[in-house]
Formats: C-alpha cells, sequence, structure tokens
C-alpha cells in the first residue's frame, strides 16, 4: 500500500470499501457485535477492554478529550457513560451515514464527524 493510496483523493483511499460492508452488516444485525463489524462478541469486548485501559490512564486528569476515529455507533460513549466518566469529552468521526446518524440519535449530547479521519 502507497502513500498516495491512504492519503489521496477520498475517491481512492483504501478503507472506502469497509464503509459499504459494515453498513450491509449493520442493517442485516442491527447495533451488535456482527452488525459493526466483529466476527466474535469477545472480539467486540476486548477492542473496548484496550479502550477502557486508555480511559483508565486518563482518570488522574480532571479532564480529557477523546476522539474515537471509525465510532460506527458510539458504543465507547456507552462505555463512558456506563463509567460514570461524563468529564471525558467525546468525539467521534465516522465515514458511514447510517451508523453517524445512529450516534448521534443515540448520544445527542456527543460530538460527531461525518467524514475523513485524515
Amino acid at each position: 500500500m502507497t502513500d498516495e493510496e491512504m492519503t489521496g483523493p477520498p475517491a481512492r483511499r483504501l478503507y472506502h470499501p469497509l464503509v459499504e460492508t459494515v453498513e450491509k452488516l449493520y442493517a442485516e444485525h442491527g447495533d451488535t457485535h456482527r452488525g459493526l463489524g466483529f466476527r466474535t462478541e469477545e472480539g467486540f469486548e476486548a477492542r473496548h477492554r484496550v479502550y477502557l485501559e486508555v480511559i483508565r490512564g486518563a482518570a488522574a486528569r480532571a479532564e480529557c478529550s477523546l476522539l474515537d476515529v471509525g465510532c460506527g455507533t458510539a458504543r465507547l460513549r456507552d462505555l463512558i457513560k456506563s463509567l460514570g466518566r461524563e468529564e471525558i469529552r467525546y468525539r467521534g468521526v465516522d465515514l458511514s451515514p447510517n451508523l453517524s446518524a445512529a450516534a448521534r440519535t443515540n448520544h445527542p449530547e456527543a460530538g460527531f464527524i461525518l467524514g475523513e479521519p485524515l
């Protein structure tokens, strides 16, 4: 993969086919691990355990900001809220219009960007 393929014009970026794939999975399976592109619940939970460790690392700060690139339906925001960590300023970015819309509906208090992560 060349730098141009990753950072070139949006129509040429290699990760764009993932949007169609995840949107099809989401339409079929909803807001579940399968609907968000994970084969197993364990894999989905492992991703969030890693994020949880990052969030815990920010615990000593009075405030912190977190940008969730590829946020999907903002399940990480769910985790942050369930932990009572409202001091974490969450913002999500995703390429999928459908998943971004679901994230906005589920979390109107959070900021979301529909667009390129680069």
